[in-house]
């Protein structure tokens, strides 16, 4: 990457979290980021009938909420800055998302999830 674009790793299951990264990178620029790239992700093979409500929250917690963090605190600080010309908000899914892999109910709930959120929240979105 060049001088104007780097990679934040961050805990996406956590606001505050989330919240602080996106300022920090405010910071080190002096301006909001215009592309923000939503790649965070976990899978667990395990069959749906071994699962447990832990390896459901993380997967969940990881893959859904996460990217609905990502996307509400970026685009809440994009309008907010009125930088919302020429930005964009990318968000990793999965061809998993079609539901036809055996090991990875959760996973591909998660990521069809996430494709329905983009989906509304571009409605949304797309009149700023």
């Amino acid at each position: 990457p060049g001088t104007e674009h780097i990679a934040v790793h961050i805990n996406v299951e956590d606001r505050s979290g989330v919240k602080t990264a996106f300022k920090d990178v405010t910071k080190q620029f002096s301006k909001l980021p215009t592309i923000i790239v939503n790649s965070a992700g976990i899978t667990r093979n395990i069959l749906l009938m071994k699962h447990d409500d832990s390896n459901f929250d993380d997967i969940i917690n990881v893959n859904l909420k996460g990217t609905f963090l990502v996307m509400q605190i970026a685009v809440k600080a994009m309008i907010e800055g009125n930088a919302t010309k020429n930005s964009s908000i990318i968000n990793i899914s999965s061809i998993a998302a079609s539901g036809r892999y055996v090991g990875h109910s959760t996973y591909s709930a998660s990521k069809a999830g996430v494709i329905a959120m983009i989906k509304s929240a571009s409605l949304e979105f797309g009149q700023y």
